[in-house]
């Protein structure tokens, strides 16, 4: 958020590390849960991502329209406590 904030040039590459660092849980939950599961995470974790990324540049660019958007938007599209209970080793 803080290069957002600064207006740092590495910013992109920065918003796009997060949904890289998604490669890890996703294999892991994948290779408990099998691919489904796994891929049903990175869908969920890479959503929130892309809404914390545009909620971190609307709030650098003081865009109040853009800032009003649900919070449950930013907090976590996917209902990860309900997933994980329908979960099945494989």
């Amino acid at each position: 958020m803080q290069k957002a904030m600064d207006g740092a040039p590495d910013f992109n590459d920065a918003a796009a590390a997060l949904n890289t660092n998604s490669d890890e849980p996703t294999d892991s939950i994948g290779s408990v849960y099998g691919k489904d599961a796994g891929e049903a995470f990175r869908n969920g974790w890479q959503t929130h991502i892309a809404f914390f990324v545009d909620y971190v540049n609307a709030t650098a660019a003081k865009d109040e329209a853009r800032l009003k958007a649900p919070l449950e938007l930013l907090i976590m599209p996917l209902d990860l406590p309900n997933s994980c209970q329908t979960l099945t080793l494989t």
